[in-house]
């Protein structure tokens, strides 16, 4: 697995000046890769090429363009949180963008807490499913069953309860049996 994979990617798409103002907030992390776009034009292609976890993206940009974008965005990417930063706040496009699919809004830069809270929880929330998913893989790694030789159907149905139990890491499993029937594979 590459490096960037294993990143939280946030994608940011505004004016250079805000976006190097709006670096300054997000968290600073190595876990953490900003890409960047210069249009919400371009942010489709450029989210579908490397798929972000959060899109941050400044809504002062021609209108249509932001909607489709947030559109195709949503519909393509739906796991990805879209929020969209404004210096002043505009209810009407809060509400339409909200409805084509943003996550959040923002007041750039008074809601920089907020904001940070917010990629702050994103950020763990993304770090705990990689933690779960590398546990999960560590786990079928350590506990593949190629070295049980038979093909039964008791030994068989056995195998694939065994497979269902590894995936709940909650449960404890007692196994018993006579001395050299294998309980350890």
């Amino acid at each position: 697995m590459s490096k960037i994979r294993n990143r939280f990617k946030i994608l940011l798409c505004g004016k250079k000046e805000l976006m190097d103002r709006l670096r300054t907030v997000v968290a600073r992390s190595p876990e953490i890769h900003l890409q960047y776009a210069s249009s919400p034009g371009f942010l489709p292609g450029r989210a579908l090429f490397n798929a972000p976890d959060l899109v941050i993206i400044d809504s002062a940009s021609d209108a249509e363009i932001l909607r489709e974008a947030v559109r195709k965005i949503h519909s393509q990417l739906a796991d990805t949180s879209i929020f969209l930063i404004s210096t002043s706040a505009n209810h009407h496009q809060v509400v339409e963008m909200m409805k084509l699919g943003a996550t959040d809004y923002f007041v750039f830069p008074n809601d920089n807490k907020k904001l940070n809270d917010q990629i702050r929880k994103l950020f763990d929330e993304w770090a705990i499913v990689r933690s779960q998913e590398n546990f999960t893989r560590l786990q079928k790694k350590a506990f593949d069953f190629d070295q049980i030789v038979g093909n039964s159907p008791r030994l068989t149905g056995m195998l694939e309860r065994a497979k269902k139990v590894i995936e709940n890491t909650s449960l404890t499993v007692l196994i018993t049996g006579e001395t050299g029937t294998g309980k350890e594979l």
